[in-house]
Protein backbone atom coordinates (compact mmCIF):
# COMPACT_ATOMS: atom_id res chain seq x y z
CA UNK A 1 0.00 0.00 0.00
CA UNK A 2 2.81 2.43 0.83
CA UNK A 3 4.36 1.85 -2.95
CA UNK A 4 1.16 2.36 -4.24
CA UNK A 5 0.37 5.77 -2.33
CA UNK A 6 3.81 6.94 -3.66
CA UNK A 7 3.85 6.28 -6.71
CA UNK A 8 0.17 8.24 -6.97
CA UNK A 9 2.08 10.73 -5.34
CA UNK A 10 4.96 11.15 -7.82
CA UNK A 11 2.57 10.46 -10.79
CA UNK A 12 0.47 13.42 -9.25
CA UNK A 13 3.60 15.66 -9.14
CA UNK A 14 4.51 14.97 -12.77
CA UNK A 15 0.93 15.55 -13.86
CA UNK A 16 0.01 18.23 -11.92
CA UNK A 17 2.05 21.34 -14.42
CA UNK A 18 0.38 19.42 -17.66
CA UNK A 19 -3.36 19.66 -16.46
CA UNK A 20 -4.20 23.03 -17.34
CA UNK A 21 -2.33 23.76 -20.52
CA UNK A 22 -3.43 20.60 -22.09
CA UNK A 23 -7.06 20.57 -20.77
CA UNK A 24 -7.76 24.36 -20.06
CA UNK A 25 -5.37 26.27 -22.53
CA UNK A 26 -4.81 24.25 -25.17
CA UNK A 27 -7.03 25.13 -28.53
CA UNK A 28 -6.94 22.17 -31.07
CA UNK A 29 -10.12 22.94 -32.78
CA UNK A 30 -8.78 25.66 -35.29
CA UNK A 31 -12.70 27.49 -35.76
CA UNK A 32 -12.65 28.32 -32.40
CA UNK A 33 -9.55 29.90 -31.51
CA UNK A 34 -9.33 33.02 -28.95
CA UNK A 35 -6.86 35.43 -27.13
CA UNK A 36 -5.51 34.73 -24.09
CA UNK A 37 -7.06 37.59 -21.89
CA UNK A 38 -6.97 38.98 -18.10
CA UNK A 39 -4.37 40.01 -16.60
CA UNK A 40 -0.99 37.85 -16.23
CA UNK A 41 -2.23 35.07 -17.81
CA UNK A 42 -3.03 37.25 -21.05
CA UNK A 43 1.05 38.42 -20.83
CA UNK A 44 1.54 34.68 -20.85
CA UNK A 45 -0.06 33.92 -23.95
CA UNK A 46 0.82 36.98 -25.95
CA UNK A 47 3.10 35.41 -28.10
CA UNK A 48 0.40 33.02 -29.42
CA UNK A 49 -2.85 32.22 -28.84
CA UNK A 50 -3.25 28.34 -29.78
CA UNK A 51 0.17 28.43 -28.38
CA UNK A 52 0.41 26.48 -24.77
CA UNK A 53 3.01 24.68 -22.49
CA UNK A 54 1.24 20.99 -22.71
CA UNK A 55 -1.27 19.80 -25.16
CA UNK A 56 -3.80 17.17 -25.26
CA UNK A 57 -1.91 15.14 -27.13
CA UNK A 58 1.06 15.02 -24.56
CA UNK A 59 -1.29 14.52 -22.09
CA UNK A 60 -2.85 11.39 -23.76
CA UNK A 61 0.66 10.39 -24.45
CA UNK A 62 1.40 10.39 -20.77
CA UNK A 63 -1.58 8.36 -20.01
CA UNK A 64 -0.92 5.97 -22.51
CA UNK A 65 2.85 5.68 -21.32
CA UNK A 66 1.65 4.92 -18.18
CA UNK A 67 -0.90 2.44 -19.15
CA UNK A 68 1.39 0.21 -21.66
CA UNK A 69 4.04 0.41 -18.51
CA UNK A 70 1.89 -0.91 -16.10
CA UNK A 71 0.91 -4.24 -18.62
CA UNK A 72 4.16 -5.01 -19.59
CA UNK A 73 5.33 -5.29 -15.82
CA UNK A 74 2.42 -7.31 -15.60
CA UNK A 75 0.88 -5.33 -12.93
CA UNK A 76 -2.94 -6.41 -11.58
CA UNK A 77 -5.33 -5.03 -13.30
CA UNK A 78 -7.38 -3.85 -10.54
CA UNK A 79 -4.45 -1.82 -9.26
CA UNK A 80 -4.38 -0.35 -12.88
CA UNK A 81 -7.56 0.82 -13.13
CA UNK A 82 -7.21 2.31 -9.43
CA UNK A 83 -4.51 4.28 -10.47
CA UNK A 84 -5.10 5.43 -13.83
CA UNK A 85 -8.80 6.58 -12.79
CA UNK A 86 -7.75 7.81 -9.66
CA UNK A 87 -5.14 10.13 -12.16
CA UNK A 88 -8.49 10.89 -14.47
CA UNK A 89 -10.06 11.94 -11.07
CA UNK A 90 -7.21 14.21 -10.45
CA UNK A 91 -7.30 16.07 -13.92
CA UNK A 92 -10.93 16.60 -13.72
CA UNK A 93 -11.11 18.15 -10.41
CA UNK A 94 -8.05 20.36 -11.32
CA UNK A 95 -8.97 21.44 -14.40
CA UNK A 96 -12.77 22.37 -13.11
CA UNK A 97 -11.31 24.21 -10.10
CA UNK A 98 -9.01 26.53 -12.06
CA UNK A 99 -11.89 26.90 -14.28
CA UNK A 100 -13.65 28.61 -11.33
CA UNK A 101 -10.85 31.26 -10.52
CA UNK A 102 -9.58 32.20 -13.85
CA UNK A 103 -10.37 35.75 -14.51
CA UNK A 104 -11.94 37.05 -18.18
CA UNK A 105 -10.98 33.65 -19.37
CA UNK A 106 -14.58 32.03 -19.64
CA UNK A 107 -15.97 32.84 -23.39
CA UNK A 108 -17.80 30.85 -25.21
CA UNK A 109 -14.82 29.76 -27.54
CA UNK A 110 -12.92 28.63 -24.54
CA UNK A 111 -16.30 26.30 -23.26
CA UNK A 112 -16.25 24.55 -27.08
CA UNK A 113 -12.27 24.02 -26.91
CA UNK A 114 -12.44 22.54 -23.74
CA UNK A 115 -15.57 19.92 -24.42
CA UNK A 116 -13.26 19.38 -26.95
CA UNK A 117 -10.41 18.42 -24.84
CA UNK A 118 -12.66 16.44 -22.57
CA UNK A 119 -14.31 14.37 -25.04
CA UNK A 120 -10.47 13.04 -26.08
CA UNK A 121 -9.90 12.12 -22.70
CA UNK A 122 -13.39 10.07 -22.58
CA UNK A 123 -12.74 8.45 -25.75
CA UNK A 124 -9.08 7.32 -24.31
CA UNK A 125 -11.25 5.96 -21.32
CA UNK A 126 -13.48 3.91 -23.41
CA UNK A 127 -10.61 2.30 -25.39
CA UNK A 128 -8.21 1.74 -22.80
CA UNK A 129 -11.21 -0.47 -20.68
CA UNK A 130 -11.86 2.39 -18.06
CA UNK A 131 -14.72 3.58 -18.92
CA UNK A 132 -16.19 4.54 -15.61
CA UNK A 133 -13.74 7.32 -14.97
CA UNK A 134 -15.30 9.46 -17.60
CA UNK A 135 -17.56 10.20 -15.03
CA UNK A 136 -14.67 12.04 -13.09
CA UNK A 137 -14.63 14.47 -15.98
CA UNK A 138 -18.78 15.24 -16.08
CA UNK A 139 -18.45 18.14 -13.94
CA UNK A 140 -15.40 20.01 -15.94
CA UNK A 141 -17.90 18.89 -19.39
CA UNK A 142 -20.84 20.60 -17.76
CA UNK A 143 -18.97 24.04 -16.52
CA UNK A 144 -17.68 24.16 -20.29
CA UNK A 145 -21.08 23.40 -21.74
CA UNK A 146 -22.21 26.03 -19.52
CA UNK A 147 -20.43 28.50 -21.40
CA UNK A 148 -21.37 27.68 -25.00
CA UNK A 149 -25.31 28.04 -23.80
CA UNK A 150 -27.35 30.47 -24.30
CA UNK A 151 -27.64 33.61 -21.56
CA UNK A 152 -30.24 36.17 -23.01
CA UNK A 153 -33.36 35.18 -21.07
CA UNK A 154 -34.71 34.05 -17.70
CA UNK A 155 -35.80 31.06 -19.45
CA UNK A 156 -32.07 30.27 -20.42
CA UNK A 157 -30.96 30.44 -16.85
CA UNK A 158 -33.38 27.76 -16.22
CA UNK A 159 -31.61 25.52 -19.01
CA UNK A 160 -28.85 26.54 -17.80
CA UNK A 161 -29.59 24.49 -14.11
CA UNK A 162 -31.29 21.98 -16.03
CA UNK A 163 -28.43 20.88 -18.30
CA UNK A 164 -25.51 21.79 -15.60
CA UNK A 165 -27.10 19.56 -13.00
CA UNK A 166 -23.77 17.90 -11.51
CA UNK A 167 -22.68 21.93 -10.77
CA UNK A 168 -24.37 23.56 -7.58
CA UNK A 169 -26.07 26.68 -8.01
CA UNK A 170 -22.76 28.45 -6.02
CA UNK A 171 -20.82 26.70 -8.81
CA UNK A 172 -22.84 27.90 -11.56
CA UNK A 173 -23.22 31.55 -10.25
CA UNK A 174 -19.33 31.72 -10.01
CA UNK A 175 -19.48 30.38 -13.97
CA UNK A 176 -21.47 32.84 -15.02
CA UNK A 177 -19.91 36.04 -13.35
CA UNK A 178 -16.85 35.17 -14.94
CA UNK A 179 -18.34 34.98 -18.46
CA UNK A 180 -16.32 36.88 -20.42
CA UNK A 181 -18.12 38.24 -23.70
CA UNK A 182 -15.96 38.08 -26.49
CA UNK A 183 -16.17 38.46 -30.36
CA UNK A 184 -20.38 39.35 -31.13
CA UNK A 185 -21.32 37.92 -27.78
CA UNK A 186 -23.02 39.65 -25.45
CA UNK A 187 -22.36 40.43 -21.47
CA UNK A 188 -25.11 38.98 -19.20
CA UNK A 189 -27.74 41.45 -18.03
CA UNK A 190 -27.52 42.36 -14.38
CA UNK A 191 -31.07 41.22 -14.17
CA UNK A 192 -30.15 37.35 -15.16
CA UNK A 193 -26.60 37.85 -12.66
CA UNK A 194 -29.62 38.60 -10.10
CA UNK A 195 -31.72 35.74 -10.68
CA UNK A 196 -28.70 33.43 -10.33
CA UNK A 197 -27.71 35.11 -7.46
CA UNK A 198 -31.03 34.52 -5.26
CA UNK A 199 -31.00 30.63 -6.12
CA UNK A 200 -27.36 30.85 -5.28
CA UNK A 201 -28.20 32.34 -2.01
CA UNK A 202 -30.74 29.48 -0.87
CA UNK A 203 -28.00 27.28 -0.46
CA UNK A 204 -25.17 29.20 -0.18
CA UNK A 205 -24.14 28.27 3.00
CA UNK A 206 -23.83 24.53 2.23
CA UNK A 207 -22.67 24.58 -1.15
CA UNK A 208 -18.98 24.33 -1.95
CA UNK A 209 -16.82 26.09 -4.71
CA UNK A 210 -14.17 23.59 -5.37
CA UNK A 211 -13.71 20.42 -5.31
CA UNK A 212 -11.72 18.80 -2.96
CA UNK A 213 -8.49 17.56 -4.85
CA UNK A 214 -7.54 15.45 -2.03
CA UNK A 215 -10.80 13.56 -1.33
CA UNK A 216 -9.85 10.26 -3.58
CA UNK A 217 -10.76 7.07 -2.91
CA UNK A 218 -9.55 4.80 -0.87
CA UNK A 219 -6.63 2.15 -2.16
CA UNK A 220 -8.32 -1.31 -2.86
CA UNK A 221 -5.45 -4.39 -2.15
CA UNK A 222 -6.08 -6.74 -4.77
CA UNK A 223 -6.43 -10.50 -4.07
CA UNK A 224 -3.59 -12.66 -3.99
CA UNK A 225 -3.54 -15.22 -6.82
CA UNK A 226 -1.95 -18.58 -6.64
CA UNK A 227 1.36 -19.25 -8.49
CA UNK A 228 1.10 -22.56 -10.41
CA UNK A 229 3.61 -22.43 -12.88
CA UNK A 230 6.96 -19.93 -13.68
CA UNK A 231 7.68 -19.85 -17.07
CA UNK A 232 11.69 -20.75 -17.33
CA UNK A 233 12.44 -19.27 -20.79
CA UNK A 234 14.44 -16.27 -20.92
CA UNK A 235 15.33 -14.17 -24.07
CA UNK A 236 18.91 -14.32 -25.02
CA UNK A 237 18.42 -10.52 -25.56
CA UNK A 238 18.87 -10.18 -22.40
CA UNK A 239 22.24 -11.81 -21.64
CA UNK A 240 21.69 -12.80 -18.00
CA UNK A 241 23.78 -16.10 -18.60
CA UNK A 242 24.39 -16.99 -15.17
CA UNK A 243 20.11 -16.86 -14.38
CA UNK A 244 19.63 -19.09 -17.41
CA UNK A 245 22.14 -21.91 -16.13
CA UNK A 246 20.47 -21.89 -12.65
CA UNK A 247 16.79 -22.00 -14.03
CA UNK A 248 17.85 -24.55 -16.75
CA UNK A 249 19.40 -26.54 -13.78
CA UNK A 250 15.78 -26.77 -12.19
Amino acid sequence: MDIYHGWIKELKKRLANMIVPAVIENQSLPGYICKQSGGIWGKWGAKSATSSQFTIEQLLNFLSKLSKTMRCYYMEDSMTRQILTELLRVIGVSAFNHLLVRKNFCTWKRGVQIQYNVSRLEEWCTTHGIAEATLHLQQLLQAAKLLTLNKTSPQDIETIFDVCFLLNPTQIKKLLSLYYAADFDSPLSPELLKIVANRALLNEKSDTLLLDLDLGPDFTKPNIRPVEYIDRFIPAWISLPNIAVVAAGN
